[in-house]
């Protein structure tokens, strides 16, 4: 396995539950599927927060 040469943040500050469950929904996309989210994603910035609500709908 090849160590991460980059990292995006998807969620922060979820409880155990909600984590265990955007784990679950990225990991059911397809690689193409997480390219685009990738993309999408902007470098981790301390003060961005992200609506976790938005990615479990």
């Amino acid at each position: 396995m090849h160590p991460p040469k980059q990292m995006r943040l998807v969620c922060q500050n979820l409880s155990k539950t909600v984590a265990a469950r955007c784990e679950y929904q990225l990991k059911q996309l397809t690689a193409a599927e997480k390219a685009n989210l990738w993309a999408l994603l902007d470098d981790f910035k301390p003060d961005q927060v992200i609506d976790s609500q938005s990615l479990l709908a």
